[in-house]
């Protein structure tokens, strides 16, 4: 189809969702050449595209990820979230972990950016710091993927009696509980 230049979303409902983008940064048919906390601009690796990778390139794993100067607090923490969830993302934890707990001093209050922070603290094996962000998540918003987070989490941990009523937790509150299931 010949197409040479491939615009990512990252965040929200337009947000890549059946992408990896760590692999995807990994490829060596594509190459980075934008990154900011919302959208990825990927180039094909053609030699007529070779100047402009030569010029442009990026590295997904070390690009800065710069807040807006002179926003209001609600765009700063909009920010910051993004950021940390494509940061998480890309497997870039000590930036995640920075810009959750800018957008955490922002707002206390967003169950997006405990649930982040949960499963940052799972991948690193902090199970007592998962399971409190985690929870911190569902008392501000009860919803089936935090519960199947937790139920994943004490999986992990072998507490498989915590788990199976995590993972029940999460079936009644899903709008396909077969999914859950499975």
């Amino acid at each position: 189809r010949s197409i040479n230049v491939l615009l990512v979303a990252t965040a929200g409902l337009r947000g890549m969702r059946n992408l990896d983008p760590y692999k995807f940064c990994q490829s060596s048919a594509w190459h980075p050449i934008y990154m900011d906390e919302v959208s990825f601009v990927f180039l094909r690796n053609t030699p007529a595209n070779s100047s402009w990778i030569n010029r442009l390139q990026i590295d997904c794993y070390t690009h800065a990820l710069v807040p807006p100067t002179s926003a209001s607090r609600s765009t700063l923490h909009e920010f910051y979230t993004n950021a940390g969830e494509l940061s998480y993302i890309m497997h870039r934890d000590h930036d995640a972990e920075d810009f959750l707990n800018h957008a955490n001093a922002l707002n206390h209050d967003d169950p997006n950016v405990h649930l982040l922070k949960g499963l940052l603290f799972e991948r690193r094996q902090q199970y007592a710091e998962a399971e409190r962000e985690l929870r911190a998540s569902l008392a501000i918003n009860e919803n089936s993927g935090v519960w199947y987070s937790l139920a994943s989490l004490y999986g992990e941990q072998g507490r498989r009696a915590a788990a199976l009523q995590a993972l029940e937790r999460a079936a009644g509150l899903a709008l396909q509980p077969f999914n859950i299931y499975m």
